[in-house]
């Protein structure tokens, strides 16, 4: 996040494609950019106790902000057609990755 308290390491490889951003009104008024993994890709490093949870809609999927900074750190959630149990990682928080050129596929949830 902005202000430091939340780490957010991704095990998988996040150099290919398969980064998203949704149209649904959460995701549009914050641009979210993020990668999909499984649990077994994400390790969070610190600030789990730092981050504030924000449900809306059909509150299947969990929307998670610093609640120092105020930066929103990924969501997680269950959806079939992402294979199960998944983290939706803010790439924007990831050190290192560079968004000029970032191949982003866009995802219909505002139907």
């Amino acid at each position: 996040c902005h202000c430091g308290k939340v780490k957010i390491e991704l095990t998988s490889d996040i150099t290919t494609k398969g980064f998203d951003s949704c149209n649904c009104s959460v995701c549009y008024k914050t641009n979210f950019i993020c990668k999909h993994v499984p649990p077994a890709g994400v390790k969070f490093i610190t600030g789990q106790d730092d981050l504030t949870e924000y449900l809306f809609g059909t509150k299947t999927c969990k929307h998670y902000f610093c609640k120092h900074c105020g930066v929103r750190t990924h969501c997680h959630g269950y959806h079939e057609a992402l294979g199960g149990e998944y983290y939706a990682i803010n790439v924007c928080i990831l050190d290192d990755v560079d968004l000029k050129g970032l191949p982003v596929d866009r995802m219909n949830g505002k139907e």
